[in-house]
């Protein structure tokens, strides 16, 4: 095995590429790219639709990310994370992906986003995201949670959303938590590749949302906490706003005691008929789907056709993740490695090594 040691220690110091530095709030990991916004507190979800060009398409609304929100009621009063006052807002990166952390004197919240992978998939397609809530004040806390995601895929078509009950949403409609959905999704109808957005309600980690509402974005973002939806409605909010639909999951308040945390999870990624796998701290690379190396190889000949080198550096780090992790579970069976094995893994470093040159020389070619 000291052959597979040495590649070990290959991969981790002599390929030397760099990593995005800490102040940047985008990260990516297989297919996915999430945006934190320190600012604003708000995160933007896109999909890498094109390798070659690393082209992204947005999940949710990205030309305004404002319009996604968390909002949180203690009591009585209601608070739009990233807006309010109370709230101290800081955004960090994580070994999985990345965080923001809003602090009160009440409360201490953590929206924390990992990545997941659909069944059947080797990379990422999908973002984890937890939220903790944690009573840091000297009393008992009612708390209730309130998530806004302004989606837009669905209004190419009057198909807004669709769920695993219903082929069509074109209306506004609530959805109770004892209705036991698996999913809803904001489709982009047409598409010969059924590209949306999917949220997995089935999942043993995911928190079922008590309601899921889809309406008018304007007349939900407006509304300080609770909406009754009407079948009569549509996606209108006329003049002020036309199409434009959004999805809400509330979570009904509950007693938070004092040092004690809630946590709600969700997954969002994109649209697929296979499942999610969502376990907890997992990446896409040591996702319950194990990478065999010919989906590493086959990973990295798209890489050499990728033409933005900035892009190319990243998608080689996020290669170079996925070949640790797959070297670190071989070494917990050292008896089973064959020479061949160790060929290609050789071969795969080479290639990855040659390709620094491409960063440094400023081309993608």
């Amino acid at each position: 095995m000291t052959g597979m040691r040495r590649i070990v220690l290959i991969a981790l110091f002599s390929i030397g590429f760099s990593v995005v530095p800490l102040w940047s709030m985008d990260f990516t990991k297989g297919r996915i790219k999430v945006d934190l916004n320190a600012g604003t507190g708000r995160f933007t979800l896109s999909y890498l639709t094109d390798l070659k060009n690393a082209v992204y398409k947005p999940l949710l609304v990205s030309n305004d990310p404002r319009t996604s929100v968390v909002c949180i009621a203690i009591g009585n009063k209601v608070y739009r994370l990233g807006e309010s006052i109370e709230f101290r807002t800081v955004a960090e990166r994580t070994e999985n992906g990345g965080k923001f952390v809003w602090t009160s004197s009440l409360l201490s919240i953590t929206e924390e986003f990992s990545f997941v992978a659909s069944q059947g998939s080797s990379v990422a397609d999908g973002i984890r995201i937890d939220l903790k809530v944690k009573n840091v004040s000297e009393q008992d806390l009612n708390v209730g949670v309130r998530f806004i995601f302004d989606t837009y895929l669905g209004e190419a078509s009057y198909v807004h959303f669709k769920t695993d009950k219903a082929a069509e949403i074109a209306r506004e409609l609530t959805i109770m938590k004892a209705e036991k959905t698996g999913y809803w999704a904001s489709p982009l109808v047409g598409d010969p590749d059924e590209f949306g957005l999917i949220c997995p309600l089935a999942l043993p980690d995911v928190t079922v949302p008590d309601r899921i509402v889809f309406a008018n974005w304007k007349r939900l973002t407006d509304s300080s906490w609770g909406y009754e939806t009407a079948a009569s409605r549509n996606f209108n909010l006329m003049p002020y706003s036309v199409n434009d639909s959004a999805v809400s999951h509330y979570y009904d308040a509950r007693a938070v005691a004092r040092g004690s945390e809630w946590q709600i999870t969700t997954v969002l990624a994109k649209y697929t008929s296979s499942g999610y796998a969502a376990a907890s701290g997992e990446t896409a690379a040591e996702s319950k789907i194990e990478e065999t190396l010919s989906t590493l190889k086959a990973a990295l000949a798209q890489g050499a056709e990728i033409k933005d080198a900035l892009f190319s550096a990243k998608t080689d780090v996020s290669m170079i993740d996925r070949l640790i992790a797959y070297i670190n579970r071989r070494l917990a069976s050292p008896d089973t490695v064959r020479q061949d094995e160790l060929i290609d893994l050789s071969q795969i470093l080479t290639e990855l090594k040659a390709r620094r040159t491409r960063l440094s020389n400023g081309s993608g070619k």
